[in-house]
């Protein structure tokens, strides 16, 4: 699990999450064979893409991410830039599991 920090709210209280995040891949995809490897590894994007997670996370408050529609909004958010990142829609969710604090 990996800790992010969360927009300031106005309670004034810093709020974060402990968050286990994947990716959905679709394996008929034309671009998953040559992209798929490009998630981890030595040459992986797996940085970047824990950046693009954390630096999403920091445009949400805590009220917004303990919502539903706050979760989905947050992850279609992220599935958009990890997806423009590899230029291919073969990564076809995010998935998280967090505890919002």
């Amino acid at each position: 699990a990996m800790t992010f920090n969360l927009k300031d709210d106005a309670d004034g209280t810093a709020h974060f999450a402990v968050a286990e995040v994947s990716l959905s891949l679709n394996t008929q995809d034309d671009d998953y064979a040559e992209k798929s490897t490009q998630i981890s590894g030595e040459t992986g994007k797996e940085a970047l893409i824990k950046e693009i997670v954390a630096d999403t996370l920091l445009t949400y408050t805590y009220a917004e991410v303990k919502t539903k529609d706050g979760q989905e909004e947050l992850k279609d958010e992220i599935l958009e830039k990890v997806q423009e990142l590899f230029d291919s829609d073969f990564i076809i969710a995010v998935n998280i599991s967090a505890n919002y604090q």
